[in-house]
């Protein structure tokens, strides 16, 4: 049996009762369908003669004593009821009133029906009736149960849905095992046909194989684990290293910052010693030219320790917040005159950081021009506006540094000051820039220049 099993497939091992299934069915159901029909055939023709029986009795027993309407009424019925062959009254095996049709169809297969009288008990009715006209009605009446052939053909979709769907999927499944473990096993498997049988002896294999796998695996994972302990102690000890270097290098970094403020703290004080002494030089001097020259030194001077004392003061040393030195700046100037209560200043200036060079070459012309509007802009006048602006373009600044005194036109280059020279040469050689005045109530200078990068 089991040879038989494995010898063939599964598809071929239930098709094959299917089918035998399904003809012994049908073939029963045709025989007991035949056996059916015959039965209600007879029940059929036996209740449709009594109730044509029970139906004339009544009529003949009204008309028993009347021959001649009798046997009118007799060859009424038979003209009326087609399936009614002969009818007739039979008194003693003597027939004294009858009726027949005109087809010859006499034979031994009519259905004969001999009932009595109700009221004349020793009188028979007797009726031959047509079979096939009963038969027609019968199977009109009760027709053919198709549900047996519906129920065979319910078998064959069955079978196809059996087949279509998990004989055909599983026989699939079972190929795609078989190929799958062929590469764990040399082929122990084709000789089987039964897909079951292979599919049980492939998910052998594949059991087999595995645990094989896993024990590999396991074997894998350890390796790996002691690969990434000793790669894990490794990159612990690196990142202790570079957490050392991160902090040598953070307290260097502090050094470094401490000497930077430091060096602009010792700039600053310097230049403040020598803004000191130029002040108390210029106390002793009478003259009020050589007075004014030493003030433009001083402040030509602290311009320059304004920039330090804003690097002082900030973290960022490559870098000057150009609003808070300029305020500082203007805020130096205004005491260095003696109209400080007569001349307001207005910055306008977003938060815009310049490079330490630009810075200080900025604050050196700032202060030329401011104090050029100081000498010579407000003259005869109660009061002044000076603007400083420096506008950010993109690629370029713009400083803008206008007064509205009565100052007149700009001297030529020829009777330039020293103020204006420097403003000439700082603009050209220092911030590589271009420079242009305005006369519109007042001198109006416009100094564009490129950015430089931090």
């Amino acid at each position: 049996m089991r040879q038989i099993f494995s010898k063939y497939s599964i598809k071929f091992l239930i098709t094959i009762p299917i089918i035998i299934l399904l003809l012994v069915g049908l073939s029963t159901f045709f025989w007991l369908n035949n056996h059916y029909q015959k039965r209600v055939l007879e029940l059929f023709q036996t209740q449709n003669a009594n109730l044509i029986a029970s139906y004339l009795i009544p009529s003949v027993e009204e008309r028993i004593h009347d021959s001649k309407a009798l046997k009118l009424f007799l060859q009424e019925v038979i003209n009326n009821n087609p399936e009614i062959f002969y009818v007739g009254l039979l008194n003693q095996n003597r027939y004294y009133a009858h009726a027949s049709s005109n087809s010859a169809s006499f034979n031994e297969d009519a259905i004969h029906i001999k009932q009595p009288l109700t009221q004349y008990p020793h009188i028979f009715l007797e009726i031959l009736l047509n079979p096939n006209l009963t038969q027609a009605m019968a199977q009109t009446i009760y027709p053919l149960p198709w549900h047996g052939i519906g129920i065979g053909v319910g078998i064959v979709i069955i079978a196809l849905i059996w087949t279509l769907f998990i004989l055909n999927p599983l026989d699939r499944l079972s190929k795609r095992l078989s190929l799958h473990t062929d590469n764990f096993k040399n082929n122990q498997n084709r000789s089987k046909k039964n897909e079951l049988l292979l599919i049980a002896q492939s998910v052998r294999t594949l059991t087999s194989s595995n645990r094989v796998q896993k024990h590999r695996l396991k074997r894998l994972n350890s390796h790996l684990e002691e690969l990434i302990h000793a790669k894990t102690s490794s990159l612990k000890a690196e990142i202790e290293e570079n957490m050392r270097a991160k902090k040598r290098l953070e307290i260097s970094n502090e050094e470094k910052t401490i000497l930077l403020k430091e060096v602009h703290h010792r700039v600053k004080n310097n230049l403040a010693i020598i803004v000191g002494l130029i002040c108390m030089q210029s106390r002793r001097i009478d003259d009020k030219k050589t007075k004014s020259m030493f003030m433009d030194l001083q402040n030509r001077i602290k311009t320059m320790e304004l920039i330090h004392t804003s690097l002082y003061t900030t973290a960022q040393f490559n870098k000057i917040m150009m609003k808070e030195y300029l305020s500082l700046l203007v805020k130096h100037l205004s005491h260095s005159f003696e109209k400080d209560e007569l001349v307001m200043f207005s910055i306008q200036c977003e938060d815009i950081s310049m490079e330490i060079d630009q810075a200080i070459t900025c604050g050196q012309i700032i202060n030329e021009l401011v104090t050029n509007a100081y000498k010579h802009a407000f003259k005869g006048l109660d009061s002044g506006h000076i603007w400083i602006r420096i506008i950010d373009l993109g690629e370029h600044f713009e400083l803008q540094v206008e007064d509205n005194g009565s100052g007149g036109s700009e001297p030529s280059p020829q009777s330039f000051s020293l103020g204006l020279s420097l403003v000439h040469e700082l603009t050209r050689y220092q911030l590589k820039g271009t420079l242009k005045v305005e006369n519109k109530e007042g001198l109006k200078y416009k100094i564009v220049f490129r950015k430089k990068q931090f």
